[in-house]
């Protein structure tokens, strides 16, 4: 009994699973994002603007607090400590700001 061959075999079938598994995986992306279209809108109709300078910067401290209180990587274990919880929290607060301030151009359009 050759088992060099049937290790092969089943290799080459997980292979071809796995591939069939992925072109139905983004088919369903597809489909789901052609229903959120429907739904909502085309993507392409939101309004876009590029984000000035003093909210890109509250973006990035807002990632960076965020994925600080979440830990890992450089950012060690994680958790804020308690003096940047206001920052975090007024850096979320604009950024609403700003999603809002875009949803209602997109909605005067």
């Amino acid at each position: 009994i050759n088992l060099e061959g049937v290790t092969d075999v089943r290799a080459a079938l997980k292979i071809k699973a796995a591939e069939r598994e992925k072109r139905q995986q983004e088919e369903m992306e597809q489909k789901l994002a052609e229903e959120q279209a429907k739904i909502n809108g085309d993507p392409a109709d939101i309004v876009k603007r590029p984000l000035d300078e003093a909210a890109t910067n509250t973006l990035r401290t807002a990632m960076g607090l965020l994925i600080k209180h979440r830990g890992g990587g450089p950012f060690g274990p994680g958790r804020l400590q308690k003096r940047q919880l206001p920052e975090l929290e007024s850096s979320m607060v604009s950024l609403l700001d700003v999603l809002r301030k875009d949803l209602s151009a997109a909605e005067s359009d």
